[in-house]
């Protein structure tokens, strides 16, 4: 096969991120032909009404509480020929992640027919860990997509601040001004698309 100059930096989004909320742009460098180093900053803002929200209420029936803040990804990607490798994929990724994640002044029933009212604030930290594969579906020179899939475990580190609670929605009756700390393991979905363009320096590519 003749080589195949591509050049080593690709910049990207992933947008089926941005439906829920994640506002995201990425970057990929290669190191060599078989290693690339994969970084990825994005904004969460989950704004009441949007999109996802709607999506959560309408087609799920259940309430999410809107998060925001910044998130990070850093990765070490494995490049493979499809037709090595038992999963036929064109690469594999083991990647970290960071958000830093709030919401303020929510209020939330306690039991509906009692009509108490807790308003709360939540400040959290979310470091994660996953495996994603990826498949290349439109490769240029100058342009790629690809889809990829993967799984993952992340640790949720809360500190919630009950402000005041009360009934009838009259959350000022009693200030509490309560901290409580939760840490949580829940597992993880990676799921989407990259699309983006090279630019820089070429690398050779057998």
């Amino acid at each position: 096969m003749l080589p195949l100059a591509l050049k080593k930096i690709f910049l990207y989004i992933s947008p089926i991120n941005y439906f829920f909320g994640e506002y995201n742009a990425g970057l990929q460098y290669m190191l060599n032909s078989d290693w690339v180093f994969d970084v990825n900053a994005a904004y969460i803002y989950e704004y009441e009404g949007s999109p996802a929200d709607q999506f959560y209420t309408d087609v799920l029936n259940i309430d999410k509480i809107l998060y925001q803040g910044p998130s990070l990804r850093v990765g070490a990607i494995s490049l493979y020929p499809s037709g090595i490798n038992p999963l036929r994929t064109d690469y594999n990724e083991l990647e970290l992640l960071y958000r830093y994640l709030w919401y303020t002044e929510v209020d939330f029933i306690d039991d509906p027919d009692s009509g108490k009212v807790f308003n709360i604030s939540e400040n959290m930290h979310v470091a994660g860990l996953s495996w994603i594969a990826g498949y290349e579906f439109v490769k240029s020179n100058n342009f790629k997509l690809d889809c990829y899939l993967g799984f993952g475990i992340q640790m949720r580190f809360s500190d919630i601040t009950v402000n005041s609670y009360g009934y009838d929605f009259d959350s000022d009756m009693y200030v509490l001004n309560d901290h409580n700390n939760a840490t949580r393991l829940v597992p993880m979905l990676n799921a989407g698309v990259h699309i983006g363009v090279f630019t820089g320096k070429s690398i050779a590519k057998e």
